[in-house]
């Protein structure tokens, strides 16, 4: 037995066709054998054998009309009797019952080739697939004719077949023979069947034949569109998972945008495909991954002009190999913030709630408000359109003169100032903020992103880490969203810190504060006085395993001044993080008193871990003369 191959049978490519035709022709073989059969000798009598490969699964229908012919020869010839004379009735009902048994199963063949099909989606079509149509069709045609030329041919055998039986039968037999001369032997409905699954057949591959060819069309203007993809850098650089999906998505909603003009496919078809392959977290997470990826490769670009910026200068090749570059690289965001777009577009207009889906040109009191999930992929565009700007400062950047590429120095003194400024420990919360964001335009203006100048990076860290330690009291920082950016700018600069136990501490801190928020924003903390004392104890022995770690780095003497600026690099990078963490979580206590402020009085510890660890890095400085 020939095992089946069933993936090859559901994808429609040449196992169906094998497949197929060793099921037709076992049928037509079980119709042939019913054809020789039919013919019913009386008991001791026996019609030689015409046919040597009878017991054979691949009789010809043809062999068997020519066998059955035979037979009502020597029938008709026989001097003896041979049959009942009424054996033609069995005969005939016999070979109608197998014949629509045959025509029957030509007839499903044709309509199950067209519902597979329906069930076999657009997105799986393949090149080759309609040859393999092609060649089912052009075989099932084919057995119908054979078949239609097995009735024409059977029918005046039959007749004969009834003489034959009628030779010897009862008196009359002469005028029953008369009246039934008319009379079809076989049963005329079967040309009518035959004939509609033809017509069918014909109809049906005509139809997905135009709408193959339609669909062909549209992907063939959506791979010129996909094209692109091959020239993206940071997308090469993607997973290769990644990289299919977010082609794979991209194709699909360039397909349904395109199909709602053309109507090359039933609307629901793109939206089935779209909705089967790609949920809305999955494509979040595509979307999120490549916007990581982009996000990384400008920050790479920009810490590598910081290396040697004076070869942008000496050799203009370069930097009009880096300006291209970085431009191909803004056509990327582009296409994920419009990819991001559609996707959500998509989502809303086709959403299973009616109210969600008909919100597009209504009120918002109308009709319900839109989902959270397709919210967040509106956060992750407008995140994408910062990245883009981004990208436009720093294309800019690259196009300064020599004596213009470092505003460094020019911002060094302003900055000190507004610092020494925000220290004034007498400063209202008015005051505090205005010098606050009068810090981060000067921060601003000092382009870490495009500055060609190494020290920037250290530099902006520092004027970080000094403004939050100014502003501890009111953390007005927290409330100004360029602050937040420009953070995140140094933070990407900085790199992903590898060290485990900081990783560790930071995850643990995340936890805890999650924990404290949840209650805060409930006023809910009565409830919680001793799980808030254990989170307290908790911080601080994370809080004294980082200091602790500070004092042994602190207390090396076999460190030389490299390693030891690499030491404090890194630590200061770490201090940086959990300020930043903890500013955002005491700017959150301030804005829910009076539960907030008192939590807040209560982890006045931390701030306090934090000057120790500031002394302890102010001492390392002096130790090895590094400058501060």
């Amino acid at each position: 037995m020939k095992p089946i191959d069933f993936q090859g049978i559901a994808n429609f490519d040449k196992a169906l066709l094998e497949h197929l035709h060793a099921y037709l022709s076992y049928s037509e073989s079980q119709l042939a054998k019913s054809i020789i059969y039919s013919i019913h000798p009386l008991p001791g009598k026996a019609l030689p054998l015409v046919l040597p490969q009878l017991d054979s699964e691949r009789l010809r229908s043809r062999d068997a009309v020519q066998s059955f012919g035979k037979s009502v020869a020597m029938i008709t010839q026989s001097d003896e009797k041979i049959v009942a004379s009424n054996d033609w009735e069995s005969a005939s009902r016999q070979l109608n019952g197998a014949l629509w048994e045959y025509v029957e199963i030509l007839e499903g063949c044709a309509t199950e080739l067209f519902q597979q099909l329906n069930q076999v989606g657009f997105e799986q079509w393949r090149s080759d697939l309609m040859n393999i149509v092609e060649q089912v069709k052009q075989s099932l045609l084919r057995q119908m004719k054979e078949c239609e030329w097995l009735l024409n041919r059977m029918e005046p055998l039959l007749k004969d077949y009834r003489k034959a039986c009628q030779k010897e039968g009862k008196k009359g037999s002469f005028w029953k023979s008369l009246f039934g001369f008319r009379a079809s032997m076989i049963d005329r409905s079967l040309y009518s069947y035959l004939r509609k699954s033809r017509r069918f057949l014909h109809l049906q591959f005509k139809w997905f034949s135009q709408r193959l060819s339609d669909y062909q069309k549209l992907k063939e203007k959506i791979e010129k569109s996909s094209r692109k993809f091959k020239s993206y850098h940071a997308f090469a650089e993607l997973d290769e998972s990644v990289q299919k999906d977010f082609k794979k998505l991209y194709e699909l909603l360039k397909l349904w945008n395109l199909n709602q003009k053309t109507k090359s496919l039933p609307p629901r078809e793109p939206i089935r495909a779209l909705r089967s392959l790609f949920s809305l977290e999955r494509a979040k997470e595509v979307f999120s991954h490549y916007f990581w990826m982009l996000e990384e490769a400008l920050y790479e670009k920009s810490r590598a002009v910081k290396t040697d910026p004076a070869d942008l200068y000496r050799n203009p090749s370069n930097r009009q190999t880096v300006a291209e570059l970085v431009k191909g690289m803004q056509a990327e965001v582009h296409t994920l913030g419009a990819t991001i777009e559609g996707y959500r577009d998509f989502d809303l207009r086709t959403h299973p709630d009616p109210y969600v889906r008909n919100r597009w040109g209504f009120t918002e009191w109308v009709v319900g408000p839109e989902p959270e999930k397709t919210r967040e992929l509106l956060d992750l565009v407008y995140e994408v359109e910062l990245l883009g700007k981004l990208f436009e400062r720093f294309s800019a950047s690259l196009n300064k003169e020599d004596q213009q590429s470092d505003f460094l120095y020019s911002q060094y003194e302003a900055i000190n100032r507004t610092l020494h400024e925000m220290g004034q420990p007498l400063s209202s919360r008015v005051i505090m903020r205005a010098r606050a964001e009068r810090l981060l335009e000067q921060v601003d203006a000092m382009d870490e992103l495009g500055s060609f100048n190494l020290l920037a990076i250290d530099y902006a860290g520092r004027v970080f880490s000094k403004a939050m330690r100014a502003d501890w009291q009111y953390n007005v920082l927290f409330e100004i969203p360029q602050f937040h950016h420009l953070y995140r700018v140094h933070h990407g600069l900085v790199g992903k810190n590898l060290d485990q136990k900081h990783l560790s501490r930071l995850n643990k801190f995340k936890e805890i504060i999650e924990e404290l928020q949840g209650w805060v924003k409930k006023c809910d903390t009565h409830r919680h006085v001793h799980e808030i004392e254990a989170d307290m104890n908790d911080m601080k022995g994370y809080l004294q395993d980082f200091l602790g770690f500070v004092q042994r780095v602190c207390s090396k003497e076999n460190l030389d001044a490299f390693d030891a600026k690499n030491e404090i690099s890194e630590i200061f990078n770490q201090l940086l993080e959990y300020r930043y963490l903890f500013g955002s979580f005491f700017h959150m206590l301030l804005q829910h008193e009076p539960e907030g402020k008192l939590i807040r009085n209560q982890f006045l510890f931390v701030d306090q871990y934090f000057e120790a660890v500031e002394s302890q890095l102010h001492e390392m400085q002096q130790k090895w003369r590094l400058p501060r």
